[in-house]
């Protein structure tokens, strides 16, 4: 059965958004920040995490960032390590899932690996099971928002 989270207000809430450079992560960051949340950033780019950050500081918000892959599991996890050590855990993790191009072929293998295609698939994995393993040790628990495009429970044309 499903359990409803039963999250406190924003203001006491550590929140970590990946891909938020650009785009719904970086919305999500601002929005939450504005609303007084503590926001941890996680991108691959680096450059734009810093402006970001800055820019969230100078409005009287907390704010860090990381610049990590989300389809890198080993990076992934020493982000949400440092989110941990600054901000003494986190208790949402919003996962934000960017659009992946699919490329199977029919003497691809079961076991194979997914290829550069599939970062989007890894960032979604990456993105929950790093979060659940830090939430599960956590009192009180958190949540895990996964957000995605549109169109991403449609079958895709091979």
């Amino acid at each position: 059965m499903f359990n409803r989270p039963s999250l406190k207000p924003l203001k006491q809430q550590a929140i970590v958004v990946t891909q938020a450079a650009h785009g719904v992560g970086l919305a999500t960051a601002r929005r939450a920040a504005g609303a007084g949340a503590c926001v941890f950033l996680i991108d691959t780019d680096e450059r734009a995490l810093r402006h970001v950050v800055e820019a969230i500081q100078r409005d009287g918000g907390r704010a860090a960032y990381s610049a990590a892959d989300a389809a890198d599991y080993d990076a992934l996890s020493a982000a949400a390590e440092k989110c941990v050590r600054l901000f003494e855990g986190f208790t949402t993790w919003i996962n934000i899932v960017g659009v992946t191009e699919t490329t199977v072929h029919e003497d691809t293998g079961v076991d194979e690996p997914f290829g550069a295609g599939h970062a989007g698939y890894e960032g979604l994995v990456n993105g929950s099971l790093i979060p659940a393993e830090h939430l599960s040790r956590r009192k009180g628990g958190g949540a895990i928002v996964n957000v995605g495009p549109s169109l991403s429970d449609l079958p895709e044309p091979g």
